[in-house]
């Protein structure tokens, strides 16, 4: 009798394990994403996107690293003064500041991608002008629509960053992209050097190919961009005092 006692309680004390192990290691819920929702990757592959967007700054940033050296050279080509040569770097400067504000109203009215993808046709169309120039004055023009293009390919670059990558990527692929203009002057020189070996003008020739690469994979692989809900007004006034200060 004693015997089939110890038996039923040590049954009983088997029956009542899984309880107490299912109350000290509940079993788990259906599975949440413990992943930040502030990390959600754009619909492309990262590293694609990135790389798009590198290649669209690295052919602004290449250009003007290319262009230093060929100051000089242009300067004989069409014999200028010093004064006159650095208008060729100073109309750039110039067109640069004074588009800014412009580029960054269209791009928050047409969306970033499609002003990103026009700026670098605009850029492009610029350095033929400039490669195919036959006189100084349309030299100046043609640097003059670089200029106005490359400020908004820069910032724009950037927005679209913000807008498709999430806040633990963002920083990073920023930084990534600050290295471009570092990479720019360090390949830009020597690369320029030898192509004026030949004629300064394959130096903004050699923009096309990669402008047109950079349009393709940028056209391919960035998502497009809403437009904004509040479209902000066309600060005339600012824009014309703005113009006037770097004129002046």
């Amino acid at each position: 009798m004693a015997v089939n006692d110890r038996l039923a309680r040590q049954t009983s004390a088997t029956n009542r394990q899984p309880a107490l192990v299912s109350r000290i290691y509940p079993a788990p819920k259906a599975c949440r994403s413990v992943t930040d929702p502030t990390s959600a990757a754009p619909s492309k592959p990262q590293g694609t996107v990135a790389g798009a967007l590198f290649l669209a700054v690295l052919t602004a940033a290449l250009d003007i690293a290319m262009v230093i050296p060929a100051i000089p050279v242009i300067g004989e080509s069409f014999g200028l003064t010093a004064r006159g040569v650095a208008w060729v770097y100073a109309v750039f400067t110039l067109s640069n500041l004074a588009g800014v504000p412009i580029m960054g109203w269209l791009a928050d009215n047409f969306g970033r991608r499609l002003v990103l993808l026009s700026d670098i046709a605009l850029f492009i169309a610029g350095a033929v002008v400039v490669a195919l120039a036959p006189n100084y004055g349309v030299l100046l023009v043609g640097r003059g629509i670089q200029g106005m293009a490359a400020a908004g390919i820069f910032p724009v670059v950037a927005s679209i960053v913000g807008d498709i990558y999430p806040g633990r990527l963002r920083g990073r692929v920023l930084g990534m992209l600050g290295s471009v203009f570092g990479v720019a002057f360090i390949v830009g020189p020597p690369l320029s050097g030898i192509l004026l070996q030949t004629s300064w003008r394959l130096v903004f020739a050699l923009v096309a190919p990669l402008g047109l690469l950079s349009i393709l994979l940028i056209r391919s692989v960035v998502p497009r961009s809403r437009r904004d809900i509040v479209r902000p007004s066309f600060d005339a006034a600012g824009l014309t005092a703005l113009v006037g200060m770097v004129l002046a």
